[in-house]
Formats: C-alpha cells, structure tokens, sequence
C-alpha cells in the first residue's frame, strides 16, 4: 500500500493498478460472502444480523481503505497529466480521458442585433424573447457562433478499473 505522496513512475502506476485491481475483487468476493451469510440471518432475526455484518464490516472497511489509499496515490498523478493516458497492468488499468464540455451559450443583445443587421425587425425581436434557439435558426448556425461562441472546458476522467 502506498504510504507518501511521491513522483510516481509509469512503472509504479502499473503496480499499484494490479494492487488495487486485485483489493478490488476481494472486496466483490467480501462482499458476496457476507451477503450469502446474511441471507439466513436476516430472515430470523435483526440481532443476530448485527454479529454477522459486524465481523465482515471489519474486513471489508480494511480493504477499501486500502483499495482508497492506492487512488488517493494513481488519481492525482493521473490528472496532472496533459494528455490521454491508459496504463493496463494484469489485473486492471489505470485510464485518464480527455474531452470538452461545452456551457450554455449567451449573447448581448447588442452583438445579437449588430449581427441581426438586414434581417426582418419583428424576427429579432422575437428571437430576443425565445433566446440562443431562436437566434440561432434566424442567424443560421455559422453566423451564430461568431457572436456567441460555446464556453468549452476541458474535463479530465480518471479511473482506475479491473480488466
């Protein structure tokens, strides 16, 4: 289990995907092992549930700690990279993507009429009140982007997964 924050190597990272990808299914096989203990239990009584659940709680909380410590190390070192990365070890990979997420989009009345210049009155006005739908069919889409174009942000995806 990782134990300081370090410059992790790519290396390190494929290690540390194995590690978690392997807390990752004995967490799953934890789990199913306590439900199908439960099963019984919970159909007789409440207090005895609590015994049952008491002595698998204990394990799994150790192993997702552990499983949460080894992405507290390879999710930071993932998202401080520029581009797209996917490192696959034998039992799981660790994947960063890339994309965009685009804002609504606004538009000053003024840069909407200066634009809207030579069309019919009673169309921009009436775009003015419907808002970007509206004034993007009347202006046509290219024409509307010019005045309007959509707020972009880049969104990183980190994750770690069990192949």
């Amino acid at each position: 289990m990782p134990e300081t924050k370090k410059k992790l190597t790519r290396d390190e990272i494929k290690v540390y995907v194995d590690e978690w990808a392997g807390l990752a299914s004995r967490i799953e096989r934890a789990e199913k092992a306590r439900t199908k203990a439960m099963s019984p239990v919970i159909e007789r009584h409440a207090e005895e549930l609590a015994a049952v659940t008491g002595e698998h709680d204990t394990k799994l909380e150790n192993l997702r700690a552990q499983a949460a410590a080894i992405e507290g190390q390879v999710i930071p070192w993932l998202t401080e990279k520029k581009t797209p990365v996917r490192i696959a070890g034998e039992k799981g990979e660790a994947v960063l993507t890339i994309g965009t997420r685009y804002g609504a989009r606004s538009v000053t009345v003024a840069d909407f009429l200066e634009a809207a210049k030579g069309e019919k009155k009673e169309a921009a006005y009436g775009c003015l009140k419907v808002m970007v739908e509206k004034a993007e069919k009347m202006l046509g889409k290219d024409k509307f982007d010019k005045i309007a174009p959509k707020a972009a942000a880049v969104v990183k995806t980190a994750v770690l997964a069990r192949l």
